[in-house]
């Protein structure tokens, strides 16, 4: 179930909108067929599964329940001034008042709360005897892993506009931040040492946007952020994107666009720390560094763009297929990536093609 509500404001120097969702999902799980051969080579079987549902599984009685539900409001204040405008240059008599924005007071506010539980009813392990989990830290009868987060975000900041006058020609605003993230574990009859059931992230940011829309040669957006205290000190995020259009013959026009971004960023919590009835870890991760650079080039008239990026990560963390436990790559990895896009038309008919080919120095790692 999904439901989601949606409410704005939009007046000449106040403007605020707002929107609520709430979702809740029980989800049955199967854990998969006991045996691929099933499908593989159904003949070596007495029995002949025609139907699917019929094919033994690894679980049974066996659900994720998710209840999420997340509150955002964001809103302004315009800075500007009143001017008297000609509705008619013709007609000197027909005038309107024009607000001109030259400055903007934001604030924007989010929460979100996520609640987890998994569950298995006593017998619901039908792995013949393999032991689906290999692990059973608090009960091998049942399972109940319970898991609750939640996120508070406050930002604030000033924003001086883009084109309120000749001399204007770029957007500039600088903002700082709040964030709050709780997370609350399932109760563990073993008391371990090394990771407490309750864990709260205060941290801190500063950060600021440059950009330019209102030009049709050149358009950019580069925002940046930084933690300067609490838990994510340290922490940067990066981003910006540039776009021109080069024109050529008599119509027709290149579209050339250039994006990237720079993050260095703490791994998550509950990526360090995790424990449950079946699985449990705590570990030291250091901060990951990406670096991303992609670019690419459409051409409108004939629906075909070239896109070409490169991503550099260190400190790559991932989760194992051996053990399905996290993992920190100690090298550094990079990452190729050619995608070529075609849309093609014949009457009413559309088809939309894409071929994307991937390469990474280490395939075993991410594929």
């Amino acid at each position: 179930m999904k439901w989601t509500s949606y409410a704005y404001y939009n007046g000449d120097r106040y403007k605020a909108a707002a929107n609520y969702s709430l979702i809740k999902l029980a989800n049955q799980e199967n854990g998969g067929i006991q045996d691929s051969l099933y499908i593989l080579t159904p003949d070596k079987f007495d029995q002949q599964f025609t139907d699917p549902k019929t094919m033994p599984v690894n679980l049974n009685d066996t659900w994720n329940d998710i209840d999420a539900w997340n509150v955002h409001l964001t809103h302004s204040y315009e800075l500007g001034q009143w001017s008297e405008e000609l509705e008619n240059p013709e007609d000197s008599a027909t005038v309107y008042d024009k607000f001109t924005s030259i400055a903007s007071i934001f604030n924007s506010i989010d929460f979100e709360s996520y609640d987890h539980m998994f569950r298995m009813d006593k017998g619901a392990d039908m792995s013949n005897g393999r032991d689906f989990y290999h692990n059973h830290f608090i009960n091998s009868d049942f399972t109940q892993d319970s898991l609750s987060y939640s996120r508070l975000s406050a930002y604030a900041g000033i924003r001086v506009n883009e084109g309120f006058s000749r001399w204007s020609q770029f957007g500039l605003s600088a903002f700082i931040g709040y964030e709050r993230q709780s997370y609350t574990q399932m109760v563990d009859s073993t008391e371990l040492d090394f990771i407490d059931r309750k864990h709260v992230s205060n941290s801190v940011f500063i950060g600021g946007q440059l950009s330019r829309h209102q030009s049709s040669i050149l358009t950019f957006d580069i925002t940046g952020k930084v933690g300067i205290s609490g838990d994510k000190v340290g922490d940067v995020d990066i981003n910006g994107v540039i776009q021109t259009v080069i024109p050529f013959g008599k119509r027709d026009s290149l579209i050339v666009n250039a994006s990237g971004y720079f993050r260095n960023q703490q791994v998550p919590y509950m990526t360090k720390h995790y424990f449950s009835n079946h699985f449990r870890w705590s570990e030291d991760f250091d901060p990951e560094q990406r670096l991303r650079l992609k670019g690419t080039i459409a051409y409108p008239r004939t629906g075909t763009s070239i896109s070409g990026g490169f991503e550099h990560i260190n400190n790559y963390h991932y989760f194992s297929a051996e053990d399905f436990k996290p993992r920190q790559y100690g090298e550094q990895l990079d990452i190729f990536s050619l995608q070529i896009d075609q849309k093609l038309r014949w009457r009413a008919i559309n088809f939309n093609n894409r071929l994307l080919l991937q390469k990474t120095t280490d395939e075993n790692v991410l594929s």
